[in-house]
């Protein structure tokens, strides 16, 4: 297979960058919700497409308990930094672009943006904020 069109979603490479990043560290995201008996995490890490014009990425969302944090995750097309918008709703599938944006007051009104190109310190931080999130709960 042709490696230009390899894993081809639609998402910028960065966000792909950053998903495989949570990926390989999403029980560290979850990490202090673990269920001996159930033998698995109580906390759950999904992930969905975030699709707005030409910015394209993801949305993880961290379930925990009653609560939903979610976390928008593209290459912002005005600076070609890595943006994250992070937003608390609960939902039963992928936030839509509107909730993301209800939590905007403008293009630029991200929670956390990365320098082009850094994918470690972007997913590092993810993982850890996620973490802070269930173990806020506990």
């Amino acid at each position: 297979m042709d490696i230009k069109t390899y894993f081809d979603d639609g998402a910028n490479w960065q966000a792909q960058a950053v998903l495989a990043y949570v990926r390989a560290y999403s029980s560290w995201a979850l990490d202090g919700t673990w269920d001996d008996d159930a033998k698995k995490y109580m906390a759950t890490l999904d992930v969905g497409r975030f699709e707005n014009c030409r910015e394209q990425g993801y949305i993880f969302s961290v379930r925990y308990k009653t609560s939903q944090m979610n976390y928008a995750v593209y290459e912002h097309r005005n600076s070609d930094n890595i943006s994250v918008v992070r937003f608390e709703c609960n939902t039963m599938n992928t936030p839509t672009n509107d909730m993301v944006f209800e939590h905007m007051a403008d293009k630029y009104d991200t929670t956390k943006d990365f320098v082009y190109g850094n994918i470690v310190a972007c997913g590092e931080w993810l993982v850890k904020d996620m973490n802070n999130f269930v173990r806020s709960l506990i």
